[in-house]
């Protein structure tokens, strides 16, 4: 009876909302104002879904729309990052008016309100079809010159000359989203796994700056710049090392984006679903590998795509099936690294082999997969191994 009671007042509430806000509605549609819905607290979906809307728009119109990016200030994962969506959107962010205006976003009248990005589940996202058509066009955030005079200022005091070139890293932490850890905890793993990765770039010439936030446990290494937890931090050089970055090595985690919106490669590791790979042409993945827990056998990418597997999200869901997650072994993770330098290098060797593999992997995924047109692939050394 309460929860017949609480419903019918929602209804109430809501169909008053909706009686309320069809004139703006409708007049920004007269406008052709569009006001979409992000999750602007997570850096991940901050980044990548309004980077998705704009490219999205601009296939479809050949224009940049005019639109509305409601990112209050007192949640937004990354102001300086609001700093660079007003070149697209007229951002709102002060928290009154952002809420005010909130139910634009959710109106029935509005077109955008069912858009597929990065949070969609049991579905394709529409991030991989467009994505796929972008290309290698350039990438919609840049930084301008004075910006740049003070990120090579900042980038220099922690000790990375103008000549240095370097990669940025991460692994997810249980500290970064402590309310619905219990939910993410499976994409974990320990930053250690990235050492000898990070001892080969090294012997390339390159720098590892150590991505992340305050709530990570320090780390030690000779050849690591560990910026997650020093004092140089902050959001602007978050998005202004990622910018610069050679390319991105990280995990199962929305900070890669924070490289990918400026047209940077990324390389990442220990992703599950197998479908939760990242868009990018010049991406590269490999996936955690899924062992049948009373066979104790690996299960085939194909098995693992005719399954319900292949659309598991939360750590809840990995315990209650019937598989192991295993994490990707220091040894794949290295593989991975020393193809995408080799790669962003030019200096690659084509490998007809894991080409093929590849493609097959590819036609292996059908419309309601989460990446169905992906144009990323899978690593080669990982798909000639496990495929």
């Amino acid at each position: 009876m309460i929860f017949l009671i609480k419903n019918l007042l929602y209804q109430i509430k809501r169909f008053i909302s909706i009686f309320l806000y069809s004139p703006l509605v409708i007049l920004f549609r007269l406008l052709n104002i569009h006001v979409p819905y992000f999750h602007v607290d997570r850096i991940g979906h901050f980044l990548h879904d309004p980077d998705c809307f704009i490219k999205e728009y601009f296939l479809r119109k050949g224009i940049f729309p005019k639109a509305i990016l409601l990112a209050p200030s007192n949640i937004v994962s990354n102001k300086e990052a609001s700093k660079l969506w007003e070149k697209y959107f007229i951002v709102i962010s002060n928290a009154t008016l952002s809420r005010i205006l909130l139910p634009v976003a959710f109106h029935p009248l509005n077109p955008l309100k069912n858009k597929r990005y990065t949070a969609v589940f049991k579905e394709t996202s529409d991030i991989y079809s467009t994505f796929k058509r972008w290309g290698d066009r350039k990438a919609l955030f840049e930084f301008s010159s004075e910006q740049d005079a003070i990120g090579s200022s900042l980038v220099k005091e922690m000790g990375v000359s103008s000549d240095d070139w370097f990669i940025c890293i991460h692994s997810r932490e249980e500290g970064y989203s402590p309310s619905d850890e219990h939910l993410h905890s499976f994409r974990n793993f320990s930053f250690q796994d990235f050492f000898p990765a990070v001892d080969y770039i090294a012997s390339m010439g390159g720098i590892c700056i150590r991505m992340g936030d305050k709530t990570m446990l320090p780390v030690s290494h000779p050849n690591l710049i560990d910026y997650a937890t020093c004092d140089y931090k902050s959001e602007f050089l978050d998005l202004y090392l990622a910018s610069k970055a050679k390319f991105f090595l990280g995990s199962n985690s929305g900070a890669y984006t924070l490289s990918m919106i400026f047209g940077v490669p990324v390389a990442i590791c220990n992703l599950a679903p197998l479908t939760c790979v990242t868009p990018g042409l010049s991406d590269i993945n490999i996936p955690m590998l899924l062992k049948d827990k009373q066979s104790q056998k690996l299960i085939s990418f194909s098995d693992i795509l005719l399954s319900p597997l292949e659309k598991i999200r939360t750590s809840e869901g990995w315990v209650n099936s019937n598989v192991e997650l295993i994490k990707n072994s220091k040894e794949d993770i290295l593989e991975l690294t020393k193809e995408q330098f080799q790669r962003v290098e030019g200096i690659y060797p084509d490998d007809k082999e894991a080409n093929t593999l590849n493609e097959k992997l590819k036609s292996l995924y059908k419309p309601g997969h989460h990446c169905y047109g992906v144009a990323s692939k899978m690593g080669d050394h990982f798909i000639k191994k496990y495929f």
